[in-house]
């Protein structure tokens, strides 16, 4: 996008490992919700003289990986993953007027590579923390809208995202044998 937004996010993954001695091999996907905007003042922003400002939001960004993944001891596991990424953005132009406002969707799919750690103090849970470096491009056009009496001579652009998370997982099949008694 035209700005640098940042901010907070909060979301949900699951997924599949399987360990092969020191090894684990799995798939993992990802939902992460964001209310991440930012907002620009101004009709300086634009040719269009009646722009009151330019806003850009991401809305949601998700992952479907797959990881590869060392364990220098039994509780520890060191990973690399990539694969598909989904973002939904938009970027939206303000005019003077309430009806004088122009949204474009900047959604698109593209891909994403990370690394990151897990440790598991107990077999039914983990703590994680990682890395990810998603690829985006997309950009949209908006010079030829007309806001007011000018066009806006401004365009919406989706680069590259950087996020760092940290989460709990749940191992179901040891959570099913705790309640289960087996």
């Amino acid at each position: 996008m035209g700005s640098d937004i940042s901010g907070l996010v909060g979301g949900f993954h699951f997924g599949y490992n399987h360990q092969i001695n020191s090894f684990v091999i799995g798939v993992e996907a990802d939902v992460l919700l964001s209310a991440m905007e930012e907002y620009q003042p101004g009709g300086n922003l634009t040719s269009a003289t009646s722009v009151t400002g330019i806003e850009d939001s991401v809305d949601l960004l998700a992952s479907i990986r797959g990881r590869l993944g060392f364990l220098p001891q039994d509780d520890l596991l060191l990973f690399a993953t990539g694969g598909v990424a989904f973002i939904q953005a938009e970027h939206r132009i303000w005019g003077s007027r309430q009806s004088s406002f122009a949204d474009f969707d900047l959604d698109d799919t593209g891909f994403v590579i990370g690394a990151g750690v897990e440790w598991r103090p107990e077999n039914w849970y983990s703590l994680k923390i990682q890395g990810m470096y998603y690829f985006f491009n997309d950009t949209v056009d908006t010079g030829g809208i007309s806001v007011g009496s000018n066009t806006t001579g401004d365009f919406g652009e989706l680069n590259n995202a950087f996020s760092i998370t940290a989460g709990i997982s749940f191992n179901l099949n040891e959570l099913g044998r705790m309640f289960h008694g087996r």
